[in-house]
């Protein structure tokens, strides 16, 4: 019993990781600007990142999901379904597999402002429900294309 309450801690920290750094994002989007001497630290250090891996300058670089997704995730899913009137597929939301040094995580959304990471680790797993309307609007962006 134990070590089913440290595992479940353990995924519960680093859900809560996952969850600021997903946040992170969103406040990058919303300021959509480009770089500011008033980031906070977490910020400034992704945005770094996200610059670095698209081959952009920090100082003129602009967030976007899709950038987030290629440097962060192992795996993009998109999940809907297919309409025989249409002969297409509708996209109604994604499954973001991100497994860099950490358990198994996923971030979903399912086609409305809320944002929901999923945490497995061993016999232990959490989750967490949020809101966050500009990385949902990139998605559904993603999804009409």
């Amino acid at each position: 019993m134990p070590d089913e309450i440290i595992q479940s801690s353990r995924a519960l920290e680093y859900c809560r990781s996952i969850v600021s750094e997903v946040k992170t994002l969103e406040k990058l989007l919303v300021s959509a600007k480009i770089f500011d001497e008033q980031e906070d630290d977490e910020c400034r250090q992704m945005r770094l990142e996200l610059a670095g891996e698209a081959g952009e300058d920090p100082d003129l670089y602009v967030p976007s999901v899709l950038d987030y997704i290629n440097c962060y995730c192992l795996e993009c899913t998109a999940q809907g379904e297919r309409s025989s009137a249409l002969s297409q597929w509708i996209i109604s939301g994604f499954r973001l597999l991100r497994a860099y040094g950490g358990p198994d995580t996923t971030i979903c959304w399912q086609g409305s402002d809320q944002i929901c990471i999923f945490v497995h680790c061993a016999s232990g797993s959490a989750h967490e429900y949020f809101q966050a309307p500009n990385i949902a609007a990139a998605l559904a962006e993603l999804a009409n294309l």
